[in-house]
C-alpha cells in the first residue's frame, strides 16, 4: 500500500519483498504495545486514502482491519483530485465496484449521530467523502466526515500528504492517529497520541445512561406518576451554559413542589462531563422514544423569568425573549416530540408554538452551537 509510486516502475521480486517486509516489522515493532492493545477489542478506524493511487492495496489493508473484527470508514475524495479516489470512483469504475459491492457507501453529507452508529451496527465497512476535492483540508471537510471522525477510535493515515498535514502541526487531535508512508528511502510509521484531557464516551456509555433514566420513567409510570420531560436552553447561548442550567434546575425544583404525583426529567441535572452536542442529543433521543413521556414541556420566557425571580435577580439582557425555540437541541427536540406524539396521542406538548423552532437547525459537530447559522 505505501510502496504505490514504486510499482508503476517495476514490479519487485520475492526478495526485495521480503527485505521490505521485515524492515516495515522492524518499524511496526517499535509500536508493538499500541497495536497489541489496538488488536485487544474490535475498534471504529478511519481510514485516510493517499493521493498516490494504489486504492487496491488500500483495501487489503481494509480487509485485513475488518478480519481482525474493527469497523472500519473507508474516506474518499468527493470529486476529482489527481490519483485519488472518489465517490464516483467506487461505484464506476470496475475493478472499485467490484472490491466493495458488498459494502455500503455513504451519499449523505450531513449525517447524524443516530444514522451514522445505525449504519456501522449494520455494515462493518462504510465508504464516505471527505467532502472536499483538495488534500486533506479539516475546516472544509463534510459533516458526515466530521462525526465520522468523532465516532473513530483511531485515524489510520496512508501517505506523506496526510503526514505533513496530521504531524506536522502544533494542534492536538482528539483521536490518535497512524500514518504510514514510504519517501523513496525508508517506509515510516509514526503515531501521535491524542490530546491527554480528550475523554472518548462510547455508543455504549452513552446509552447506558439514558437506559437508567428509562428505568426510573418506566418505575414511575408503574406507581401511577405522571412523567414529564423539561425540554430548556442548556448551551446554545454563548458563555451562559452553567446559567442555563441553574436556571433549569430552579425553574424545576419549583414545579416539583407545585405538582403532585410528577416525575420530571431535566437534562440539567444529566450532565455528564465530557458530552458534546452530539452525545447529548443521542442520549435524549433514546429518552424520549422511550413511549413514557405524558407531558413535554417546552421552556417558556415566562419560564426564564419566573427561574430568575426565584434566584434572586433580573433578567440580563442576553436572556430577555429567550424561550426554547432560541435553543438548537429544543428546536430537534420539538422534531422529536412531534413525531412521538403522532404515535401516542395522547402525549401533551406545552410550550411556544412548534411553528416558532424553524430558525434553527442542526449542531455544529461536537459543539453546542447552530451550524445552520454558522453557515449563513
Amino acid at each position: 500500500s505505501a510502496y504505490t509510486l514504486e510499482l508503476e516502475t517495476a514490479v519487485p521480486d520475492r526478495i526485495f519483498l521480503e527485505e521490505e517486509f521485515h524492515r516495515a516489522e522492524q518499524k511496526a515493532a517499535e509500536l508493538e504495545s499500541y497495536l497489541d492493545e489496538l488488536a485487544s477489542r474490535p475498534r471504529t478506524i478511519l481510514y485516510l486514502c493517499d493521493a498516490d493511487g494504489g486504492v487496491v492495496f488500500d483495501l487489503a489493508v481494509v480487509r485485513k482491519l475488518l478480519r481482525m473484527q474493527h469497523r472500519v470508514i473507508f474516506a474518499v475524495k468527493d470529486g476529482f483530485f489527481f490519483y485519488a479516489p472518489t465517490l464516483d470512483d467506487v461505484e464506476e469504475d470496475p475493478v472499485l465496484r467490484e472490491e466493495l459491492k458488498q459494502d455500503y457507501i455513504v451519499r449523505d453529507a450531513h449525517l447524524s449521530k443516530n444514522q451514522l452508529l445505525r449504519h456501522l451496527r449494520e455494515h462493518r465497512l462504510l465508504v464516505i467523502s471527505d467532502g472536499t476535492r483538495e488534500r486533506l483540508n479539516l475546516y472544509r471537510v463534510s459533516i458526515s466526515f466530521s462525526r465520522a471522525w468523532k465516532e473513530a477510535d483511531l485515524i489510520l493515515a496512508k501517505g506523506w500528504r496526510s503526514a505533513d498535514m496530521l504531524l506536522g502541526t502544533s494542534c492536538e487531535f482528539t483521536r490518535d492517529i497512524l500514518c504510514y508512508w514510504h519517501d523513496g528511502a525508508d517506509m515510516h510509521l509514526a503515531l501521535r497520541r491524542h490530546a491527554p484531557g480528550v475523554k472518548k464516551l462510547t455508543e455504549q456509555d452513552v446509552a447506558a445512561h439514558a437506559d437508567g433514566i428509562i428505568a426510573r420513567m418506566r418505575e414511575a409510570r408503574m406507581n401511577g406518576r405522571t412523567v414529564m420531560f423539561y425540554s430548556c436552553i442548556i448551551g446554545s447561548i454563548p458563555g451562559e451554559t452553567q446559567t442555563a442550567i441553574s436556571l433549569a434546575r430552579t425553574f424545576v425544583g419549583d414545579l416539583r413542589k407545585r405538582l403532585d404525583n410528577v416525575l420530571i426529567v431535566n437534562p440539567a441535572e444529566h450532565f455528564v462531563e465530557g458530552m458534546d452536542g452530539d452525545d447529548l442529543m443521542f442520549m435524549w433521543e433514546r429518552v424520549q422514544r422511550s413511549g413514557f413521556i405524558d407531558v413535554w414541556r417546552f421552556q417558556t420566557f415566562a419560564d426564564i423569568e419566573e427561574s430568575f425571580r426565584l434566584m434572586g435577580r433580573k433578567v440580563p439582557p442576553i436572556w430577555s425573549g429567550k424561550d426554547a425555540t432560541f435553543s438548537t437541541g429544543c428546536t430537534q427536540e420539538m422534531c422529536i416530540a412531534l413525531d412521538v406524539q403522532r404515535q401516542n396521542r395522547e402525549m401533551q406538548i406545552i410550550g411556544p408554538d412548534p411553528a416558532r423552532f424553524t430558525r434553527r437547525g442542526e449542531y455544529g459537530v461536537g459543539k453546542y452551537f447552530d451550524a445552520t447559522i454558522s453557515r449563513s
